[in-house]
Parts: C-alpha cells; sequence; structure tokens
C-alpha cells in the first residue's frame, strides 16, 4: 500500500476516524497495532510471521534484560536479542550468497530457502529492535528504565508491538529510537492536534516524495542491476 495511493487515504481516514473516537480512548493503542497489522499484510499477508516473529523476539529479550537482576544476565539477554535481529536481517537479505554453497538450487528446500523474498522494511523494524534492546540495556544500568519498560508484560508487548510496527515508519523509514517513542504512547485527544503542523509536514512529504523522489527514482532507474549491464559507459 504506497502512501500516495487511493487506498492509504481509505485506510488512513477509518483509522484516524477510529482511533479519535471519544467512547475507544481505551482502545487507541489496539487501533494501531491492528491498523498497522493490516497496512503490512496489504499485499504480501506472509510477511506478517515474519513482522510478528521478529516483535516477539524484541519482546522477550528486552523484558528479559528488565528482569534479570545481575549484569551477566541482562548482558547475555541483550547479546541474544541483538543477534536474532541480525539473524533475521541477514537470512533473509543474504540467504542466496551463503545457502548456494551449500543447498541445490534444484532441489525442493533449495528452490524455497535461496529465492524467498526479501520482507518489506525488514532492515527498518529488524534495527528499530536493536535500539529497543540497546535502549532497555542501557537504561537497566541506570536503574531507569520504567518509561521504555513497564513492570506489566502486556502493556510491554503492546508498548513494543506498536513501536515495531507502527505504519507511518514501517516500510519507508526512519529508524525511531524506543527511548524516545515509547514514553510518548498514551492517551490521544482530538483537542490537542496542531494542525499547522501536522499540516505543513504532510505537504512537505508528499511533495519530496511524489515531486523529488520519484523524479529521482526514474532518473536513476538504469544505474541499478542488471539494467546497468547495457549501458555504454561514454
Amino acid at each position: 500500500m504506497l502512501f500516495n495511493s487511493f487506498p492509504f487515504l481509505i485506510f488512513l481516514l477509518v483509522t484516524f476516524c477510529l482511533y479519535y473516537q471519544p467512547w475507544h480512548k481505551k482502545y487507541q493503542l489496539a487501533i494501531l497495532i491492528a491498523a498497522s497489522l493490516f497496512f503490512y499484510a496489504w499485499e504480501y499477508p506472509w510477511y506478517l510471521f515474519i513482522l510478528l516473529f521478529s516483535a516477539f523476539v524484541n519482546i522477550l529479550t528486552s523484558y528479559k534484560i528488565m528482569k534479570a537482576e545481575n549484569w551477566r544476565l541482562q548482558k547475555m539477554w541483550a547479546i541474544a536479542g541483538v543477534s536474532l535481529n541480525l539473524f533475521i536481517l541477514c537470512f533473509f537479505k543474504y540467504n542466496s550468497l551463503v545457502f548456494s554453497r551449500f543447498i541445490n538450487p534444484s532441489s525442493d528446500i533449495g528452490a524455497f530457502i535461496l529465492f524467498l523474498p526479501l520482507p518489506i522494511g525488514i532492515s527498518f523494524f529488524s534495527f528499530e529492535g536493536i535500539t529497543l534492546v540497546a535502549d532497555v540495556f542501557k537504561e537497566k544500568k541506570k536503574k531507569n528504565y520504567s518509561a521504555v519498560v513497564p513492570q506489566s508484560v502486556i502493556k510491554h508487548s503492546g508498548n513494543v508491538l506498536l513501536f515495531i510496527t507502527f505504519f507511518p515508519h514501517l516500510i519507508a523509514g526512519p529508524i525511531l529510537k524506543a527511548h524516545n517513542f515509547i514514553p510518548q504512547i498514551g492517551k490521544k485527544y482530538f483537542k490537542d492536534i496542531h494542525w499547522e503542523f501536522c499540516f505543513k509536514h504532510l505537504v512537505l512529504g508528499y511533495f519530496l516524495k511524489m515531486v523529488i523522489a520519484d523524479n529521482l527514482k526514474d532518473q536513476t532507474f538504469w544505474i541499478s542491476p542488471p539494467y546497468f549491464e547495457g549501458q555504454s559507459s561514454l
């Protein structure tokens, strides 16, 4: 679902209306998570399993860091969280490069592993998971981590799910910092919207996307593989 497509505008309008309904205040977090998962699964639903697995890894490891009482356990869970995020990223980005040496591509398992499509936004949500784990580990050492990891595992799970899946940045970035994003999660009110600020940033964002980036994409299309192979260097 592209940000400048008609389905996205409908999706955004429905999400906005549901989110700011007065009787939905206690469901605002759930509405944003459901909307973000729907957005991500719009064209390739099976990608959702990878996204949810990544979120589960980060929920578990960050919560374990918070609960661990000694530094060695904290460090072990931090290393596990960072390593699993990197493994997920590298498996999908470099699987054909690594496994082509060991697996026959004509076999069923080889065809499955070597030709797995790259999940959309995997770099963004993998590195955001790493920032979450790193932030919790650093805050834990300072004994000041309740703003990033609450005591309730259910609340923490909801916060991390939104942090990882939040649809405005899920497939296009930027990579957010957990200590900046998670403390902002809470009830929001329609009367508190800064309309002028929001309108300026939306117009600027759409201008950069549709006028600048889309035109640059057309100009640089031929320098990407395999299209550049037929071009002359002169």
